[in-house]
Order: structure tokens, then sequence, then C-alpha cells
């Protein structure tokens, strides 16, 4: 709900809102730019921001149990919000250094014990299981919901000291079937001619092979088991040809004449 507070002109610190402790989404904001600036304090005399005459740089300020956001842009009004909640009640007040034309604010104030009655914290349906085999979890979480239309709400609805802890149970526990791994196909090429040598020729054209690493788990990255415990029919290939550029014509090449005998 937006609101607005009208100031007088004075030279120094007008009171301009009281924020309830217990208070959330909490935003305030200048009407227009002007040479004023926000001040928080507390209901004593302890001033957070701008206080004392001086002005602070605007920044985070961890105030009254949450985290306060001061912006001062130099082509917007000021500003000041939190999330909250706040644990102790806060006091706006503005710095007046010329005609202010007030500012607007909201924020939801705690909400009265009276009505907490209506009011629950309720376990949600169980999520999915994190995988399909070898053992995961299932979690169940703890929402606040009105009781009049069991809608979901915000979390400072329901009484927090009360607040059940979420759930947690295995489930797919089990084991994987024995899958084919594939590793990532090698580059063009191909094999050495001559000898026994296993290492490969990276030829500039003509045909080569791709090849890649086969392997039996058990599921998802798990152990390696021999190839017999995989189906055989859905094994696959380890090897497939491929092509680099075409290969220029044949051509002969000549020595160097030999000397004269």
């Amino acid at each position: 709900m937006y609101r607005m507070h009208d100031l007088c002109v004075f030279t120094g610190y007008e009171e301009a809102i009281r924020i309830p402790k217990g208070s959330v989404f909490i935003h305030i904001q200048e009407l227009n730019i002007s040479l004023n600036y926000l001040v928080l304090k507390s209901k004593g005399d302890q001033y957070f921001i701008n206080g004392k005459l001086t002005i602070d740089t605007p920044r985070r300020f961890d105030i009254a149990g949450t985290t306060f956001h001061y912006r001062r842009p130099a082509d917007q009004p000021e500003t000041l919000e939190a999330s909250g909640p706040t644990n102790m009640t806060l006091i706006v007040m503005v710095l007046v250094r010329e005609e202010n034309p007030g500012i607007h604010y909201r924020f939801n104030p705690p909400v009265n014990r009276d009505t907490l009655s209506g009011f629950a914290w309720h376990y949600t349906a169980w999520s999915r299981c994190s995988v399909t085999c070898g053992g995961g979890v299932q979690i169940q979480q703890v929402v606040c919901k009105k009781q009049a239309d069991h809608s979901v709400v915000y979390n400072h609805f329901c009484d927090k000291r009360n607040k059940p802890k979420d759930k947690k149970r295995p489930c797919n526990t089990e084991p994987c079937p024995p899958t084919w791994w594939v590793s990532e196909w090698s580059e063009c090429s191909r094999s050495c001619s001559g000898g026994v040598r296993t290492r490969e020729c990276t030829p500039s054209c003509g045909p080569g092979y791709r090849q890649r690493v086969i392997l039996c788990r058990s599921g998802e990255g798990g152990d390696t088991l021999d190839e017999s415990e995989c189906p055989k029919q859905s094994r696959p290939t380890t090897r497939m040809r491929c092509n680099l550029q075409r290969c220029p014509p044949p051509q002969w090449l000549t020595g160097p004449w030999s000397e004269v005998r």
C-alpha cells in the first residue's frame, strides 16, 4: 500500500514514519529529487543512516535484523528498501534542507498474534526422486498456508517457533542396470603402416578413422563391469570411418643427378 507524508519547511530532522517491529517488504522513497536526506534511527537516540548531521555513502546497512539498501542516484529520488522482518521499531526521518514535497512509503506490518490461528504449517507433496536408480533422495518441504482456503502465504504469517523441519527419505534404491558408457569421438586419424606400431598418425589428407572408448558400467557413473554384463546387441561401435581433405593426384618427384663416374 502506498502512502504519502507531507513535510513542512524545516531546517533539521523531521519525523516521517514509524515502522513497527516485525515489518516486512519496506520501501521508502522521496517524491522528487531534493537536497534533503532520508534518515533511519531507533526509538532511542541511535542513528543508523545519516545521523548527527553526517551524510553516509549510499550502500547496504545491516540494521534491526535485516539489510537496508540505501540508494541516492544523481538523477532519481533517494530510496530505502529492506525485506525484513525487523527486530525493533524504526523511525524514518528527513534531514530537511529545503522545502520537501513529501515521501512515499509502504511496508507490511507484523501480523497480530490473535490472527495466527488462521494460518498453519503444512507439508508439501514429496518431490521427485533425485535419481532414477542407485539410491536417491526425496524432500518434503514445509510451507505456511491460510486455513480458510489452504493457499500458500509468506512464512511470517505462521509462528516460526513451531515450524517443523523438512523431511527426507530414500528412493529408487534398486541398483542401476548395466549400461554402455561411451567417450567422445577422437579426431579423424589413421593407423601408421608397417610393424606393430599402435599410435595414431595424423595425415593431412585421405581417409581415416575416428575412435572412442566403450565401457560397461553399473548405471551412470557406477563401477566398470565386464562387457558380458551389458547387452551385446546394443553395444555401440568403437570405430568409424571419416575423411580428411582430398589428397592431390600422384606426381613424379625428381631427385638430384648423381656424380659422373
